[in-house]
């Protein structure tokens, strides 16, 4: 996972939107589920933890927030529940940021099942662990393992990948499709302008943004390449020999996803925040643990 800044421009910016994903739930816990679950006691207990990073971000209380956007399921206002300062700032919801996964797949418990059902034990690493496949745009190679496609894992990166998902599943049907996807994303990125247009221009907007896992992948995704289900699972091209180091940046360049424990930064440039101007969102820092940047002192000295 990417951990370093994207962008340095976020300084000067217009405002500051941080990205968090809902706490534990209960079908987390159990490593599958799509369906509305509430937190864990553990969830619960990290969603007050957050309260730390609120303070940083927005002041004491989050009295310095402008906005918190969410989605619309119980681990969503379960995990705002959490946070002491809340109830002081104006609160969106919003049900694009909800889990983009849907059907009986996510709700299967038994992962054999769903391997067996999709032909899954024919993704069989070689001696790299690798498998390699030809398509339309050229050879492609991947790690069956690290993308959850054999053994099936619950954060299949072949859901948010078109390439593998019609490699592995050959259709949209299992899913949420990617023009429903994309629609929903774009909506999301268009919401958060449209709510920092409505603070005040003459200070830097603050706006926490808590979602599912799913939705801001793809937030993060169209945020930096501007595609949909093409740059967050990132195969390896071309053919073998595949050395160490070429594996090694393949397994350490994925976008998704996002963990409960990361906070990932985006921000709108002061020469894009104009109604007549271009109006994009920027990413300045992809997954990074929330630990890591409450310890960040040049964060606090910039107040960020």
């Amino acid at each position: 996972m990417q951990t370093k800044p994207i962008h340095g421009g976020y300084r000067d910016a217009r405002a500051i939107i941080y990205l968090l994903r809902h706490q534990e739930s209960s079908l987390n816990a159990l490593g599958y589920g799509d369906a509305d679950s509430p937190l864990t006691e553990k969830g619960k207990s990290d969603a007050v933890q957050l309260n730390r990073l609120i303070k940083q971000i927005g002041g004491k209380n989050g009295k310095d927030l402008d906005a918190i956007i969410l989605g619309t399921l119980t681990r969503h206002c379960q995990t705002l529940d959490g946070l002491s300062g809340s109830a002081r700032v104006p609160v969106i919801r919003d049900v694009n940021l909800n889990a983009i996964g849907s059907g009986g797949l996510f709700e299967e418990p038994d992962k054999r099942k769903i391997e067996k059902r999709y032909g899954l034990t024919r993704f069989k690493g070689d001696e790299n662990g690798l498998c390699h496949a030809e398509d339309e745009k050229g050879r492609f190679s991947f790690d069956p393992i690290e993308e959850q496609i054999y053994p099936f894992g619950i954060y299949c990166r072949a859901i948010v990948d078109r390439r593998l998902r019609k490699l592995s599943f050959g259709s949209d049907d299992p899913f949420t499709s990617f023009k429903e996807i994309e629609q929903r994303t774009k909506t999301i990125h268009d919401n958060l302008i449209n709510i920092i247009q409505l603070t005040d221009p003459s200070t830097r907007s603050r706006i926490l943004c808590i979602g599912s896992c799913s939705s801001l992948a793809f937030l993060v995704e169209y945020t930096l390449f501007k595609t949909i289900g093409e740059n967050i699972a990132q195969s390896l091209t071309g053919g073998p020999p595949y050395d160490p180091a070429r594996i090694l940046r393949y397994r350490e360049s994925g976008v998704y996803p996002q963990k409960h424990d990361e906070i990932s930064i985006m921000y709108l440039p002061t020469y894009k925040a104009g109604f007549n101007g271009p109006r994009e969102l920027c990413l300045a820092q992809l997954a990074r643990p929330i630990n890591d940047y409450l310890g960040d002192k040049d964060d606090k000295r910039n107040g960020l």
